[in-house]
């Protein structure tokens, strides 16, 4: 669409500020083109549909703002001084001396001439001569020259804004559309892009049930009772409460127990043994005290077999705890229970108790 044109002219101002004169002239822009008929598909281009008619010129537009007035011109140079006026401050010439007043009267007509006599009054003071013409101004003064000649015409001012677009024209109306072009052919197909950001970490599965409890392995085995256990009134060997382990088969372990014990005289004896599942080899010994503190000695016996067990025939005192131990191997074939067991020498209504801090343990090896 072609665009509305603006001419400005400003003439020059008097010195009252006066615009001499004014004129300006403009142009409304042409109408919009009607809007190109839609463009076919990338085939082969229709021929361009006419174009429409174009709008009618639309009403000028309000005129623009008058621009700034341009800076003042320089000055021009000082003409030459005029004559000065009668009310000037420039001295005129000194006029004529005024006329000597009259001597005093001489004294008698001696030659010598006598004292000075008192000055003689002043003369009237003479008028006033005529002011001579006025000289040349100098370079200082303030009696102003005559009005040089005006200046030369400043730059003019910048264009004032534009005035207001007038109303658009009508819109001519739409050429006939080309016919549709043939569908062009399909482009590449473009690289593939990159993959994307992994997605975020799906939420923890629930925790599985726990599954069974393994087997134990081999390692140190460890019993301890914590009470006492019922009296033994027989010589028919019993089992010790809690002092029993299950041993793995062929498994080698190392055996070691204390038994706690006490007896109601020292004419009775204690009997230990040992069950256990059967073994390629069982190697255990057995010591039971029988003598005073710091005298010999204690019984020991051997137990190769389960079922077998050690007796002692009497006891150290009849007062306090003594402790038999057993110490040996054992590799049962077998798994199965080490049980210890414990009996009186002989039978009595007293018997023998067996002590809760007694223990048993089986270390693999």
């Amino acid at each position: 669409m072609s665009r509305p044109w603006f001419l400005y002219l400003a003439a020059l101002k008097n010195e009252d500020d006066d615009i001499l004169f004014w004129a300006s002239v403009e142009n409304g822009g042409a109408g919009e083109i009607g809007p190109t008929g839609a463009t076919g598909g990338s085939g082969t281009v229709g021929p361009t549909g006419p174009t429409g008619p174009t709008g009618a010129v639309g009403a000028a537009g309000p005129t623009g703002s008058t621009g700034t007035i341009g800076p003042t011109g320089p000055t021009g140079s000082a003409g030459p001084t005029g004559p000065t006026g009668a009310d000037s401050t420039v001295p005129g010439p000194t006029g004529p001396a005024g006329a000597t007043g009259p001597t005093g009267p001489t004294g008698a007509d001696s030659t010598v001439p006598g004292p000075t006599g008192p000055a003689g009054a002043t003369g009237p003071t003479g008028p006033t001569g005529a002011i001579g013409p006025t000289g040349p101004t100098g370079a200082d003064s303030t009696v102003p020259g005559p009005t040089g000649p005006t200046g030369a015409l400043g730059p003019t001012g910048p264009t004032g804004a534009a005035g207001a677009q007038g109303p658009t024209g009508l819109t001519g109306s739409v050429g006939a559309q080309g016919p549709t072009g043939a569908a062009g052919a399909a482009g590449p197909t473009g690289p593939t892009g990159a993959n994307g950001a992994a997605g975020p970490t799906g939420p923890t599965g629930t925790t599985g049930t726990i599954g069974p409890t393994g087997p134990t392995g081999a390692g140190i085995l460890t019993v301890t009772t914590t009470v006492d256990s019922p009296t033994t009134n027989t010589t028919a060997l019993g089992n010790i409460t809690g002092l029993a382990l299950t041993l793995a088969a062929n498994t080698t372990y190392q055996i070691s127990a204390c038994v706690g014990y006490t007896v109601p005289t020292t004419t009775i004896g204690v009997r230990i043994g040992l069950t256990f599942p059967a073994s390629a080899f069982a190697s255990l010994q057995v010591w039971i005290p029988t003598a005073a503190d710091g005298t010999a000695m204690a019984t020991g016996g051997i137990i190769n077999s389960s079922g077998d067990s050690v007796v002692s025939a009497t006891s150290p005192a009849n007062t306090g705890d003594w402790v038999a131990t057993v110490q040996g191997t054992i590799r049962p074939t077998a798994g199965g229970t080490l049980q210890v067991q414990a009996a009186c020498e002989v039978s009595t209504t007293s018997g023998v108790l067996i002590r809760g801090f007694s223990n048993l343990t089986a270390q693999a090896c």
